[in-house]
């Protein structure tokens, strides 16, 4: 068994003083309570990773690991939705979906595919670098994602692990003026599409081929999972200086409570 260290809290931090304040405790007490959620999450991330080293490298799935098929098929009926419409801004709910890190991995079949799509989409939008980063979960994590837990997880990210450096400076609060918005499987799809087929100057592939890749992407990234585990959410980019708000701008979360990971994918591009 390896030995497993858990960073003790700076009792003068200011990660430290905001959850005192916000939970109505001690620093001492706040300091106990972020090293017993801190230890759950090793513990959390131990029995995850040690499930996985049993469904790849033993070659024995358990049962919940049976494939399901992807149904995404290319449409002009799913578009990324118009966030023109601003509500006024919800209170951020109470972190209910455990974030453990960033480490997320596949077996190597499925990585394939994923690492080729984020890297073709790197390769040819030269404006502005995308952002594909996965968190791995706990397994408190909810099986059903409303948009209120969806936009509290985006807030608990600076805490427990870190806004990628392209967007940094994101503005949840901006978000929870009604920029989290719920989308299916064929929109997030479409979305990928989409950006395969070229961005402002450049072109990476034809319909078809981009379709070829997009369906091996999403098969890939959810081929395990159940349908109904799995939630799609298409955010804002007001939420962040890095997008140009031009037509090129995307910016999603995907959260799989079936394989314990979420996946922030952003991409902008402009003419």
């Amino acid at each position: 068994m390896p030995k497993i260290e858990v960073e003790l809290p700076d009792l003068t931090s200011d990660e430290l003083r905001w959850y005192a304040e916000k939970t109505k405790r001690t620093r001492e007490q706040a300091a106990a309570d972020l090293i017993a959620e801190r230890v759950r999450g090793v513990r959390d991330w131990l029995e995850h990773a040690s499930r996985a080293v049993v469904r790849v490298y033993q070659g024995q799935p358990a049962g919940p690991s049976r494939a399901y098929p992807v149904d995404w098929s290319p449409s002009d009926d799913a578009r990324f939705p118009d966030f023109s419409p601003v509500h006024e801004a919800e209170s951020i709910e109470d972190w209910s979906i455990p974030l453990i890190g960033t480490d997320v991995t596949f077996p190597k079949p499925r990585e394939q595919p994923i690492k080729q799509v984020l890297t073709l989409i790197g390769d040819r939008w030269p404006a502005g670098e995308p952002v594909a980063q996965f968190y791995s979960l706990g397994q408190g994590t909810p099986a059903t994602i409303t948009p209120e837990m969806a936009l509290s997880f985006l807030d608990s990210i600076p805490h427990y692990a870190s806004v990628p450096a392209p967007i940094a400076g994101a503005s949840i609060q901006y978000l929870a003026r009604g920029g989290v918005v719920p989308v299916s499987l064929q929109v997030f799809g479409n979305s990928i599409f989409s950006v395969l087929r070229g961005g402002a100057y450049t072109e990476i592939a034809p319909d078809e081929q981009a379709a070829s890749l997009t369906r091996s992407f999403l098969e890939g990234l959810l081929g395990f999972t159940p349908p109904d585990s799995v939630a799609f959410f298409a955010l804002d980019p007001g939420f962040s200086s890095y997008f140009y708000r031009v037509a090129w701008d995307i910016a999603f979360l995907v959260i799989n409570s079936h394989e314990y990971w979420a996946l922030l994918l952003c991409a902008t591009d402009t003419d």
